[in-house]
């Protein structure tokens, strides 16, 4: 049905959303622990807002799920903001 393959889209979409930003992140940054961070950040914030969802009683539909994937947008991007300025503290202050 038309429905099982927008879902099967949007997930092969968000697969590959994973895999690029972790591409582009490691080449920008050149530092695999800053980009490991955001990795890890991003299942876990999913899982929970499934959660969320599970226990709110919303439906997971295409406009949900090309919500999570703006949202991971969102929250890759602020994990950046994140992980550089903690990069930036650690060269000021001398730390390991």
């Amino acid at each position: 049905s038309f429905v099982r393959v927008s879902m099967s889209k949007v997930v092969t979409t968000l697969v590959e959303a994973g895999v690029l930003v972790f591409a582009v992140m490691f080449l920008f940054m050149q530092n695999f622990r800053a980009t490991l961070i955001p990795r890890l950040v991003v299942p876990v914030a999913l899982l929970g807002t499934f959660g969320a969802m599970l226990a709110a009683g919303f439906s997971i539909n295409v406009l949900t799920m090309f919500g999570m994937v703006l949202a991971i947008g969102i929250l890759v991007d602020d994990a950046i903001v994140v992980v550089e300025n903690v990069e930036r503290l650690m060269v000021e202050e001398k730390l390991p």
